[in-house]
């Protein structure tokens, strides 16, 4: 009896942990560097979130579908750093909350080029990033919120504008995850991003 004790507390202490360090990855994904690497623009990002089930039925987060908002920053011509925030939006709004960070390589054409060229309106766009936080709120508050922590590869096939023409549309990403915690793969999907360029 007393091995299962100790066994459980050691379970409930790891669990402990793992929230805390979930809660500060969000807190440092969500809040945007001081000053851009490199100071060629930075947007204001809304973007929609579906995740589909791994080979056990489960999601990250849902089903239901998801939003996100946050900062997109330019790193280099082609380079580009994003931080946000996810949460449920339907069935049960703000049931889960997610940070997300990313780091996008521009295909095609670059991003950014300077105040007096605009580089090609039409381009792809190539990411990786981890995806992080606690789902279950409503019924566990976040104390007890379930813990999630993913890395994603993400293709975005169609990307309309740039930060030249003060806004960007991104459509029909699709991305695969992969779980750290439970180790199994899932897809999810990002139906649509509307990224308003933040420079005067």
């Amino acid at each position: 009896m007393k091995g299962l004790k100790m066994e459980a507390s050691g379970v409930f202490r790891s669990r402990a942990r793992l929230r805390a360090l979930m809660l500060l990855a969000v807190l440092f994904m969500v809040t945007p560097p001081a000053q851009p690497v490199h100071a060629q623009d930075v947007s204001l990002s809304i973007q929609q979130w579906s995740f589909f089930a791994d080979t056990a039925g489960e999601r990250i987060s849902g089903p239901g579908q998801h939003v996100s908002i946050g900062l997109i920053g330019g790193l280099t011509p082609r380079l580009e750093l994003d931080f946000s925030a996810v949460t449920m939006l339907t069935p049960k709004p703000g049931d889960s909350l997610l940070g997300a960070v990313s780091l996008g390589y521009s295909l095609l054409a670059e991003r950014w080029i300077n105040d007096r060229v605009p580089p090609n309106w039409v381009s792809m766009l190539a990411e990786i990033g981890f995806l992080g936080g606690g789902t279950e709120l409503w019924a566990r508050g976040f104390s007890g919120a379930t813990p999630k922590a993913q890395v994603f590869v993400r293709f975005t096939p169609l990307v309309l504008g740039n930060s030249f023409y003060r806004r960007r549309d991104r459509l029909l990403a699709l991305g695969f995850a992969y779980d750290l915690l439970k180790q199994r793969g899932s897809f999810f999907f990002n139906f649509f991003a509307i990224d308003a360029s933040l420079r005067r």
